[in-house]
C-alpha cells in the first residue's frame, strides 16, 4: 500500500500516517524507478546491437582477402601406415594420425618411430622426394584458417601451455578487424619436408 492510500485511510480515521508506512512507500517508489531505468537501458542496448552503424557497434570493413602461408615446420601433417615390415619395433599399420606436430610422439620412447615415419626418399632421376615405403601423408585442413592457427591442436599441447599455437594470434587479430574465418582469411599449409620440385599439386591449388 503506497503513501497516498495510507494518507486517505488515516485522514478518514483522523490519524497521522506512521513513519514506517512512509518509508515503505518511498522504498517501493525507488524500486519501481530502478526497474524502469534498467528496462530502458536494456532496450537501448538491444537497439544499438541490432544497428551495427551505431557508435561503438560500427562494423569494421575488412581489407583484401588474406591467405596465410606458414613457414618451415608450420604445417600439420597426417599419416597412415601400411609398412611391409619393421625392424625398429614400431607399428607397421596405423590409421590416420597426426604426424606433425604431435607432442606425444616427442616422448623418448616414440622419437625413433616418429623420425622413421617422417623420413623422405629422394629420387635423383626425377629430382623429387617421396615418403618412405608404406607411409601415406596428407596436409591437414588445407584452405582453412585452423590449418595455420596451430601445428598441434591436441589437448596435450594445450595443457602444456598451448605450445601448439602457431598463427592463432594473427588470425584472431584479423577477425577483430572484420575478417571472417575460412572466408576472407584462410591458410595454405604444405609439406615442408620436400622441395618445390615435388610440390606441383600444391601450386595447382
Amino acid at each position: 500500500m503506497n503513501e497516498n492510500c495510507f494518507n486517505a485511510v488515516n485522514q478518514w480515521m483522523g490519524k497521522e500516517t506512521p513513519s514506517w508506512a512512509r518509508a515503505s512507500a518511498k522504498k517501493d517508489i525507488q524500486m519501481t524507478q530502478l526497474k524502469v531505468l534498467i528496462t530502458l537501458c536494456l532496450v537501448i542496448v538491444a537497439i544499438l546491437t541490432q544497428n551495427s552503424n551505431c557508435f561503438f557497434f560500427e562494423k569494421k570493413e575488412p581489407g583484401p582477402p588474406v591467405v596465410i602461408i606458414p613457414g618451415d615446420a608450420g604445417s600439420m601433417l597426417d599419416a597412415k601406415l601400411n609398412k611391409p615390415t619393421s625392424n625398429d619395433g614400431c607399428a607397421t599399420t596405423r590409421d590416420w594420425f597426426r604426424l606433425w606436430l604431435n607432442v606425444k610422439e616427442m616422448l623418448p620412447s616414440n622419437v625413433v618411430c616418429g623420425v622413421n615415419n617422417r623420413k623422405m626418399v629422394f629420387d635423383p632421376a626425377t629430382n623429387t622426394s617421396s615418403n618412405s615405403a608404406g607411409v601415406q601423408t596428407r596436409i591437414s585442413g588445407f584452405g582453412t584458417a585452423h590449418s595455420v592457427e596451430y601445428i598441434d591442436d591436441s589437448w596435450t599441447a594445450y595443457l602444456l601451455g598451448n605450445i601448439g599455437a602457431y598463427a592463432h594470434a594473427l588470425v584472431e587479430e584479423l577477425l577483430d578487424n572484420g575478417y571472417e574465418r575460412d572466408v576472407s582469411v584462410r591458410g595454405a599449409p604444405y609439406d615442408f619436408r620436400i622441395a618445390m620440385s615435388s610440390h606441383r599439386t600444391y601450386f595447382q591449388k
